[in-house]
C-alpha cells in the first residue's frame, strides 16, 4: 500500500516538474535578433516606423525598439506586438497591436509600460540616454518616461528587432537615422555590428538606416 501511494506520488510530482520545465521553456527560450548596436554610447535614438499593412503575430512576441545593454540590464523603448496569449514578466499581456512601451531590468527588478497604439504606417522616434549618475532615461515622441539605474556608462547601445518565444511573430520595421549619443552629441551609428538571425531578417541602406522583419 506504502508503495503504490509512493508511486503515485512519484508520478504527479513528475508531472507537475514536466509542466513547469515547458513553461520555463516557452519563458525563456532564446529570442532572436536582427539590427545593429554601437560600443560604448551615451545614449542611443531612432525614428522606428511601423508597417503599411498589420502584421500577423503568433506564437510569441514581436518588439522594434532602442536599448541600451549592461550586462544583462537594460532599458528600452519602442514598439511591440504581441499574440495575445504572450505575457511580460509581470503578467501583463503583451499587445496585440503595434503599441508603444517601455522595459527595463535593472538591479534585479523588472518593469515594463505600456503607452498608446502605433498607428501603421507611422513614425515615432525612440530614445534611451544617459542623464547623470548613471541613470538612464527613456524618450518617446520628445516626451520623457520613466528613468532607471545605476547602469555601467557609457555602455552599449542598440537598434533592433528581438522576436520572443519563438521565431513565428511577423513584423516590419524601419529604423531610420539611428544615432548614439557621445558625451556632448548624437552622431550616426558607425560601426558594422550589423545582426540578423533570419528571422528575423535585415536590410541595410547603412549603419544607421535598416528594416527588419519577418514574413513581410
Amino acid at each position: 500500500m506504502r508503495k503504490r501511494l509512493g508511486c503515485r506520488l512519484v508520478l504527479v510530482v513528475a508531472a507537475v516538474v514536466c509542466v513547469v520545465i515547458g513553461l520555463s521553456g516557452q519563458a525563456l527560450a532564446a529570442p532572436f535578433y536582427a539590427g545593429n548596436y554601437r560600443l560604448p554610447g551615451y545614449g542611443v535614438k531612432a525614428d522606428i516606423t511601423t508597417p503599411s499593412s498589420m502584421p500577423t503575430v503568433t506564437g510569441g512576441v514581436a518588439f522594434n525598439f532602442v536599448s541600451n545593454y549592461d550586462y544583462g540590464q537594460y532599458l528600452q523603448v519602442g514598439w511591440v506586438q504581441g499574440d495575445g496569449m504572450t505575457r511580460a514578466p509581470d503578467g501583463i499581456y503583451w499587445p496585440t497591436v503595434p503599441t508603444s512601451y517601455e522595459e527595463s531590468r535593472c538591479n534585479g527588478n523588472y518593469f515594463e509600460v505600456q503607452y498608446s497604439a502605433q498607428q501603421l504606417n507611422y513614425t515615432r522616434t525612440y530614445e534611451v540616454v544617459h542623464i547623470g549618475s548613471g541613470t538612464w532615461q527613456g524618450i518617446i515622441s520628445s516626451t520623457p518616461r520613466y528613468s532607471f539605474g545605476p547602469f555601467t556608462t557609457p555602455t552599449q547601445v542598440e537598434a533592433l528587432t528581438e522576436l520572443a518565444v519563438s521565431s513565428q511573430p511577423h513584423t516590419r520595421a524601419a529604423f531610420t537615422s539611428v544615432q548614439y549619443k557621445g558625451l556632448y552629441s548624437y552622431m550616426p551609428f558607425n560601426q558594422n555590428y550589423e545582426r540578423a538571425d533570419n528571422p528575423p531578417y535585415a536590410s541595410f541602406s547603412s549603419y544607421s538606416n535598416y528594416t527588419c522583419y519577418n514574413g513581410m
